[in-house]
């Protein structure tokens, strides 16, 4: 599961006190994963769309 907010920075927690910085690994690698949409009702369009957008996001042809 993707967060693009790392959870200990989302309003949800932020009574616990963390700050930017606390988790800076969590911070990295929300910044740098990319979530794709996975679920069971995509159209055939729409998988190949997601997959020619990041053949052309990585410069490297996606077969779908």
């Amino acid at each position: 599961m993707h967060y693009p907010v790392p959870i200990h920075l989302q309003e949800a927690v932020r009574n616990l006190g963390y700050a930017k910085g606390a988790f800076p690994i969590a911070e990295n690698l929300a910044e740098e994963f990319v979530s794709l949409p996975m679920f069971p009702e995509l159209t055939q369009e729409q998988i190949e769309y997601v997959g020619r957008c990041v053949s052309e996001a990585v410069g490297v042809e996606v077969l779908v």
